[in-house]
């Protein structure tokens, strides 16, 4: 077991993706999803420049936006199958009664051959190298998942945060175990504290197609 740690830079609820009772992580993060395995957890920290819809900024630095326990890994195409079939409100849709199946994260449609067909929500064209090259979707049965109401992570894990971009892994199990012991005991899995950090993009984005960045 070990934990990777990034800074999510931008929280929309597309990557991750908490909605409909299980994370994923099918976008963005492309070395993370080719290597994490079953078991391995992964935490996003915050950004120290989120944008607010007042225009201002907030800081949300050392402090947790989710975590997740990889419960199952799978192709991206595998993961198309699977969302056809069990998470179909993840397949991206523009949907203005439900922003959350704008930010859906099924947005690669395999059923036309080896190329997919990326459905234009939210990436667009020139994302799909950095997409596809995560080759996995990682999914979570047990997850926290904070959003905008981030929680200050204790002194004690502050060589888990990462303060730059691209991700660390913690393999030092006794520090690990210390960490996920002060987050289950503190939170509830599955549990939604709050909504993705920057959700009143997507509602501006409404009156049509909307247009993101991701993390690298």
């Amino acid at each position: 077991m070990k934990l990777y740690s990034y800074i999510v830079a931008k929280d929309y609820g597309l990557a991750p993706n908490p909605f409909w009772d299980e994370l994923t992580l099918n976008v963005c993060k492309p070395k993370i999803r080719q290597t994490a395995i079953v078991d391995d957890w992964i935490i996003g920290t915050g950004s120290k420049n989120v944008k607010t819809k007042s225009g201002s900024t907030k800081n949300h630095s050392g402090r947790i936006v989710y975590a997740m326990r990889v419960t199952k890994k799978m192709t991206m195409a595998d993961y198309d199958l699977y969302c056809k079939e069990n998470l179909k409100k993840k397949i991206a849709f523009i949907d203005r009664n439900d922003w959350k199946r704008i930010v859906g994260d099924s947005i690669y449609d395999f059923s036309q051959g080896d190329i997919p067909r990326l459905r234009k929500v939210l990436h667009k064209e020139k994302d799909k190298k950095r997409d596809l090259g995560g080759k996995y979707t990682l999914l979570s049965t047990q997850f926290y998942y904070f959003g905008n109401e981030t929680v200050k992570i204790p002194t004690e894990f502050s060589e888990m945060i990462k303060n730059e971009q691209g991700h660390l892994v913690i393999r030092d199990i006794s520090l690990v175990k210390s960490f996920l012991n002060w987050l289950t005991q503190n939170f509830e899995k599955n549990k939604l504290y709050g909504d993705p950090q920057l959700q009143w993009q997507i509602d501006k984005g409404l009156t049509g197609e909307c247009e993101i960045e991701c993390d690298d």
